[in-house]
């Protein structure tokens, strides 16, 4: 993959230009917690380790998009990797070279969440080791050595995450079984070397889909919960708009709150599965739509950045409501490949040398400035009622603790709307303490100005409503 010197100069110039664009915190963030959102990442995926790949993936680029995109936590992966270029586990081989090599690229990957360490970045680190075969047992004995080691020296790792879609046999070729049986050996490792990190196994596809539900449950029955602190999953729609749940038959797929009640389903199931009587967290560690030409769940860049929005509000709506979700991430930060029509290239927010910012990428960052601390918002039942409203209208309605606020996300998740459509609409608010309103956009900086009229205990205000998210902002009147 070779690129002219002008566009590698082009990227540079947008890189610099974006770290200085970093997303302004709003006045009333706070500093408690963990934020829900996240982005997955790739920092082996460069020249060092595999040399036909480019360099963009390397850290030193990616903590200035995390930092324009204001994100604070990534998703990252490190392989049990024995090609003698990027070896980080011997393999049983003792040649001077090779050991030699494992050190310096175990050296580099040490450097890599270094820097991290010193940028505040949390790290959901994915540990992916050998399915059973003749050397498994000595690769995984060495791997989960240095993995252990590896997060006791980095405090920016939070958690670490056993694998990755070990129910798809492209990722893990052994039985649920045989996976709890050699995390085990990991988890003791960690969890002598650093107490505090969460373990989060699974990292199962999907979310209801049979037999990713089935794998799960075969290891849970083998035990899987006795050293997890958190269940990750990957909850893909594939070709389904993000308020519905294609593999869920739990209620109609017309029902309105269908998505929301696919995602408390399964808090619950979980929840009756696990036996350990320790709390257990949920994580998103993938979730994403591709903008290729080509393929299962391809849609055009506007309507990715639409389907960004929806998601994520979707998924904090669930946890305000109880669903106990520690984080999600969206699959990935950047484009993998240069090929439009092959969807595994195009599901980044961000082209893939790093030289153009896609319509999600300013969704995105406009949802992480004012959303960003999660924990400072709570859900509150306010019955909004809308003038003459689509059926397909979504409403959210939640508080921000800190002042009082009352934020209502609003949008049209009709699939046959276009992404470019947008319609005035009239909401009446039983509030009778407004202050100021404004009307926030998931892809615009700066909030707008919104037409209110109080009156009898209640406020009317006319918002634009489109596919993509927004959100009402309505002070206390002081």
């Amino acid at each position: 993959m070779r690129r002219s010197v002008a566009c590698a100069l082009s990227s540079l110039v947008l890189l610099a230009f974006g770290a200085l664009c970093v997303a302004e915190r709003p006045a009333h963030a706070t500093a408690q917690g963990e934020s829900l959102l996240g982005v997955t990442s790739h920092f082996l995926h460069h020249d060092q380790f595999f040399p036909d790949q480019p360099r963009f993936w390397r850290v030193e680029f990616i903590i200035p998009l995390l930092k324009e995109l204001g994100i604070t936590t990534v998703h990252e992966a490190v392989y049990a990797l024995t090609a003698p270029q990027r070896a980080l586990i011997s393999d049983g081989r003792t040649e001077p070279a090779i050991l030699q090599r494992v050190q310096a690229n175990r050296r580099a990957v040490g450097d890599w969440l270094g820097q991290y360490d010193k940028a505040g970045i949390r790290v959901v680190l994915a540990v992916m080791g050998h399915a059973p075969s003749p050397r498994s047992n000595e690769n995984n004995e060495e791997f989960s050595t240095w993995i252990a080691e590896l997060v006791a020296s980095h405090p920016s790792i939070v958690a670490v995450q056993m694998h990755n879609e070990p129910n798809l046999r492209s990722f893990w070729r052994g039985t649920p079984e045989e996976y709890v049986d050699t995390y085990r050996a990991y988890a003791a490792k960690i969890r002598a070397k650093r107490p505090d990190v969460k373990l989060l196994v699974g990292a199962v596809s999907s979310l209801w889909w049979a037999p990713g539900v089935q794998w799960l449950k075969r290891a849970v029955d083998h035990g899987v919960l006795e050293y997890a602190d958190g269940v990750a999953m990957h909850p893909y729609n594939v070709d389904s708009p993000p308020e519905i749940d294609p593999q869920w038959r739990g209620a109609p797929a017309s029902d309105p709150d269908h998505r929301e009640k696919a995602l408390h389903a399964f808090g619950a199931e979980l929840a009756k599965w696990n036996t350990t009587g320790r709390p257990l967290a949920l994580y998103f560690t993938e979730f994403g739509y591709n903008t290729a030409s080509q393929g299962r769940g391809h849609v055009d860049e506007s309507k990715q950045a639409d389907y960004l929005s929806r998601c994520i509000l979707i998924f904090q709506d669930a946890r305000l409501h109880g669903l106990p979700l520690a984080s999600v991430y969206w699959y990935d930060l950047k484009e993998d490949g240069q090929k439009p029509d092959n969807p595994q290239h195009r599901f980044g927010l961000i082209n893939w040398d790093l030289s153009a910012r896609k319509p999600a990428f300013f969704a995105y960052q406009a949802i992480v400035r004012f959303f960003h601390d999660t924990w400072n918002f709570e859900a509150v039942d306010l019955k909004v009622a809308p003038s003459e409203a689509p059926a397909s209208l979504k409403l959210k309605t939640w508080r921000r603790k800190s002042d009082g606020a009352t934020i209502i996300a609003f949008w049209n998740s009709d699939p046959s709307a276009s992404s470019t459509e947008s319609t005035r609409l009239q909401l009446t608010i039983p509030l009778a303490d407004a202050g100021a309103v404004r009307q926030y956009f998931a892809s615009d900086a700066e909030p707008r100005d919104v037409e209110t009229t109080p009156g009898g205990g209640t406020l009317q205000a006319v918002v634009e409503l489109s596919t993509r998210a927004s959100w009402l902002e309505i002070s206390r009147q002081h």
